[in-house]
């Protein structure tokens, strides 16, 4: 995830790789099939979406969301990519982000990069549960 808060209206950059590691399919295993959803600001405007369905857009406590399903062929990897534009209101002096761990995954190795006052700070880390990131 990149996020380019120089921007006068910061543009964030959002890859999400998808692995099925099923070898083949069966009874038991098939094809990948899932739902993804982004809680972002409110107002926050989604502007280009990859290897993502139709995005459903909708508002709820006080945040947007957009969600998508994601399809994964047996053996395969999706990358799901979205760009989304934060709102003019967003205050880039108290940036807070949180991604939340989905139960029975395993280690998820996340990259957190945040563009700021002509600066790069980037965090790698792996994700075994809900990571908070931070930056003021």
């Amino acid at each position: 995830m990149t996020d380019d808060l120089d921007q006068e209206k910061p543009v964030v950059d959002l890859n999400i790789l998808y692995k099925n590691t099923a070898p083949y399919g069966d009874w038991r295993t098939s094809d990948y099939h899932s739902y993804l959803w982004i809680y972002v600001p409110k107002g926050a405007n989604l502007l280009e979406r990859e290897m993502v369905s139709y995005p459903n857009i909708q508002e709820e406590r006080g945040k947007t969301y957009f969600g998508f399903i994601v399809h994964v062929l047996i053996g395969g990897e999706t990358n799901a990519r979205l760009k989304y534009e934060l709102p003019a209101d967003f205050d880039k002096n108290n940036y807070r982000l949180l991604i939340q761990k989905q139960s029975g995954v395993g280690d998820i190795p996340v990259k957190v990069t945040i563009k700021k006052n002509g600066r790069e700070f980037v965090q790698e880390r792996t994700m075994i549960k809900d990571l908070n990131f931070e930056l003021k």
